[in-house]
């Protein structure tokens, strides 16, 4: 029996992250490759799979929408160039592939249905509008869906299942806890993987400054692969570390810049204090909305005020109980462990007979 191949398309970093991770729970009887959207596909590569066309970093690190979207900036770093190797790269790859896995948004749809139009499985897992042609091409040749979240409003015409949300597979807990002090409470900061991870830093110093100058507090700092460390050590009296599922761990409270980063640490039960500004993806009506959307009672969401972030945080640390009831409402929307196993095996029974 000839090979057969799937083909991996997502649109972001953390969707990455969930496509990788579903390649290490598929047998390695199965071909794959991917093709990133946005990014370098650096997951992909250290999962082994094979990228095809070419990638690179935008200034937008894929965030097309929000005020500060600036195409000429993504135009000039190559951009049309860019998206025009993707699409011959699928062009020319579509007749091996047996498989389309699509993560992401509608868009991973779209892309599957212009490019390659074979069967595709669908992990829903980032907040998105359907328009017509996305349904379209979901009608004709979706052969399964699966939703990150427990219950859902879009696609009420589809079979939309759920198994738990992808994005808890994509991080590991060792047991590492820094040698932190076990008798006070822990803070863990999650600046972020773009731009505003930077601009944001000289806020999250005065944050820091601020709460010490009141009481003692471990800060430890969980640091994305595509964040510079070097940039972070500047600052006194925290740790900093690559390992996320670790500092998620032992925090008992996230003060979060993140994403999905931080639908990841509601979804371990960590009340989330969060602020908006820094750069594209942090403007004040996109925070906003992706914590309606993934935090929904399990976040502060506030503006980029020190004292007021500082005081926030300082009055959580000592409301146990509204800290425990933001846990676990974040829980509720964002948890459930062991979901891509599940995926993995569903996607083994449609490819054995098909």
């Amino acid at each position: 029996m000839a090979q057969k191949t799937i083909l991996f398309i997502s649109n972001g970093f953390a969707e990455d992250l969930v496509g990788a991770r579903l390649v290490r729970e598929l047998s390695p009887q199965f071909n794959f490759l991917a093709i990133p959207i946005v990014g370098e596909g650096r997951p992909y590569r250290e999962a082994g799979v094979e990228i095809i066309g070419p990638c690179w970093d935008l200034p937008s690190r894929g965030i097309a929408y929000g005020s500060e979207f600036n195409l000429k900036a993504e135009i000039k770093a190559g951009a049309i160039q860019l998206y025009w190797g993707k699409i011959r790269a699928l062009l020319k790859n579509r007749r091996q592939v047996d498989l389309v896995v699509g993560v992401g948004d509608y868009l991973s749809v779209l892309v599957s249905g212009l490019f390659i139009r074979k069967p595709i499985v669908y992990l829903w897992v980032t907040l998105s509008h359907f328009d017509v042609a996305a349904k379209y091409f979901l009608k004709k040749y979706a052969v399964m869906i699966f939703s990150r979240w427990a219950s859902w409003t879009h696609l009420p015409e589809f079979k939309v299942e759920f198994l738990g949300n992808p994005h808890m597979d994509t991080f590991e807990i060792t047991g590492n806890d820094f040698g932190l002090d076990k008798s006070l409470k822990t803070v863990g900061i999650l600046p972020g993987s773009r731009q505003p991870a930077y601009n944001n830093l000289p806020i999250l110093k005065e944050i820091i400054k601020l709460i010490l100058a009141r009481t003692k507090v471990n800060f430890v700092f969980g640091l994305s692969p595509r964040i510079d460390r070097a940039e972070f050590e500047t600052i006194e009296g925290v740790s900093l570390s690559y390992k996320f599922g670790d500092v998620l761990a032992v925090s008992d409270l996230v003060l979060g810049l993140a994403g999905t980063g931080n639908e990841q640490a509601a979804g371990l039960g960590k009340p989330i204090v969060t602020f908006w500004g820094g750069g594209p993806s942090r403007e004040e009506e996109l925070v906003k909305g992706h914590a309606r959307a993934f935090l929904k009672g399990a976040a502060e969401v506030l503006p980029p005020e020190p004292n007021l972030v500082a005081n926030t945080i300082l009055s959580l640390l000592a409301n146990s109980a509204k800290m425990g009831e933001m846990g676990r409402r974040g829980q509720e929307i964002n948890g459930g462990r062991g979901s891509t196993k599940l995926i993995a095996e569903r996607i083994e029974q449609w490819l054995k007979s098909n």
